[in-house]
Formats: C-alpha cells, sequence, structure tokens
C-alpha cells in the first residue's frame, strides 16, 4: 500500500460554522456524492501547516486565514 501524507482542514467562520465540499470520487463522476472537509497531499518538502494553508487557498481562494491547533492526528 502506498503511503500519502495529507493535511486537512477544519474551517470555520466567526460564528463556528464548518465549510465543507461536497464532491464525487473522479472514477464514478455519476455515483454518490460525498461531503469533505478542505485538504490534500503534502508537496515533496512541504510540511503539514504549509500545505494545509496551500490546499485552504487553492480550495476556497481564502488567503488570509488564522491557523488554529493540530486537533487530530493519525499514523
Amino acid at each position: 500500500m502506498r503511503e500519502r501524507l495529507t493535511a486537512r482542514v477544519v474551517l470555520l467562520d466567526p460564528q463556528d460554522r464548518v465549510l465543507l465540499l461536497k464532491g464525487r470520487l473522479p472514477s464514478q463522476p455519476q455515483g454518490p456524492s460525498f461531503w469533505f472537509t478542505v485538504g490534500g497531499g503534502l508537496e515533496d518538502g512541504e510540511s503539514l501547516a504549509e500545505a494545509a494553508l496551500r490546499e485552504t487557498l487553492e480550495e476556497t481562494g481564502l488567503a488570509d486565514v488564522a491557523r488554529g491547533p493540530v486537533v487530530w492526528r493519525d499514523e
């Protein structure tokens, strides 16, 4: 199994609402949709924090976000 490091972001607004994205698997474009948080894989030499901020910008267009604490980690 290939190991892939990813950073996921629980993005909150001032009212503590969570932003979720909705999508489908590229391999099943007509399949069921699902909700997921912002985030994705790390690029070479990138830290988890750097990846989280980059993915937030890429997926939402938000550049000025305050990073909070790490709330969960799994290996």
